[in-house]
């Protein structure tokens, strides 16, 4: 292969199906990482946001209607 022309792949955000409430999934994270849940985040919605203030990957959580129905991979 070639040079990579300067390219930097950075992760950006790590996102999460969850069939419960994405809302109390956040604030658990949130209360266990240290990490503020995002202001436009509120119960009763659909997905929940933590930000990193230091800058790291943000960390979403989704409601799904399906549960898990394979292992959980990470593809890069």
């Amino acid at each position: 292969m070639g040079e990579s022309a300067g390219l930097n792949p950075t992760i950006r955000t790590l996102t999460f199906d969850c069939t419960g409430d994405p809302y109390d999934l956040g604030l658990f994270w949130s209360e266990l990482l240290g990490r503020p849940l995002d202001d436009d985040s509120k119960p009763g919605d659909p997905e929940a946001l933590l930000r990193d203030p230091s800058g790291g990957p943000t960390l979403l959580f989704v409601r799904v209607p399906e549960g898990k129905s394979a292992k959980n991979r990470i593809h890069f």
